[in-house]
Order: C-alpha cells, then structure tokens, then sequence
C-alpha cells in the first residue's frame, strides 16, 4: 500500500499496525524525520514528489491520500499518479468546504495546521476524479462535529454517512482501464 504525503506518517503507521505493507511518501523532509523516528513496524518512508512517485505502474495494490493533495497545486495530476501505480484502489479524503471544520479552520487562508489548504465542495471532488481518469464508486462525509467528546461520538454514529457536510470528504476508486504513458 502506498500513503502519498504521509507527512509524520500518522495514517502509515496505522496501517503498518493493521498488518499492511506500506510505503508513506513526502516532499517535507523534516515529516519524514519525525515518521522515521516512530516507526512501528516495517513501514518506509520516502522522500517523493506526488506528482511525480518515483514507483512502477501498478507497484502497490492501493494508494491512498487523506487530505494531503489538499496542499498540493497540481492535484489532478497527483490523483492520477496514484492510480498509475496502483494495481487495484485508489482511496482519497480532502477536505470539506461546507463544513463545521471549515468555519472554524479554513476562511481568510487557513488556521494553524490548515493555512494554505484548498477545501473542497462535493462538485470539485468529483471533478478531480473526472480529471485523473476515474469515477469515485464510494463517496461518504466523516467528522461531523470536530470538537470530539461524548455528544460528538454519539452523534457521529447516527449521522448518515453519505450526507456530505463532514469535515472530510471520502471516496475510493477502481483502477480501470488504464494505459501507462
């Protein structure tokens, strides 16, 4: 499996526990620094462009991003590397415009871990799909309430997932009919 702007490898980590192989890449050397220094497993970490992975055509089963290409310029052309070197999947999450999340994080530019993000609305994540080659065949809306606790737990469980007003948006994507440039 491939993470692509692992970052300090939080998602990669976890899917290394869950029993995965997985490579975490990352333009930002000093997140992969602190994804070395918590290395849980076999896992490795790269120093990688996304819009260029320095991998084969269908070297991993799936590749994920959860919400790094929401700081990446050329999105479309990272998504459609993901699929290039993915065998089988393509799992995506970004983040949501028309959200909690977004009131509080994302105007004027961003806050804090959020400055220079781009959030999405449903319409543009389907476009970038469409821009990469694919159509989304799973899309959903997690993190309704982003200040956690109780209230937000049991509220997250009863909120339908497809109502697209989460902080993150989430879809995944076939790897069909492509042909390697």
């Amino acid at each position: 499996m491939l993470d692509v702007g692992c970052g300090t490898g939080y998602f990669t980590r976890q899917l290394a526990r869950d029993g995965y192989d997985v490579v975490g890449i990352d333009n930002d050397p000093a997140m992969l620094e602190v994804a070395n220094a918590q290395r849980v497993s076999n896992e490795r970490y790269i120093h990688a462009d996304a819009g260029a992975l320095p991998f084969e055509n269908g070297e991993f089963d799936c590749a994920i991003a959860i919400t790094a290409l929401c700081f990446v310029p050329k999105q479309a052309r990272a998504l459609a590397e993901m699929r290039r070197v993915s065998k089988n999947r393509v799992l995506l999450g970004v983040l949501n415009r028309h959200s909690w999340l977004y009131l509080q994080k994302g105007r004027g530019g961003g806050k804090g871990a959020y400055y220079g993000a781009h959030w999405h609305d449903l319409s543009e994540f389907y476009l970038l799909f469409s821009r990469a080659g694919m159509r989304p065949d799973d899309v959903a809306s997690a993190v309704y309430f982003p200040a956690g606790g109780v209230f937000s737990r049991c509220m997250e469980k009863v909120i339908p997932r497809q109502l697209p007003l989460g902080a993150l948006l989430f879809a995944t994507a076939e790897v069909r009919d492509f042909h390697p440039r």
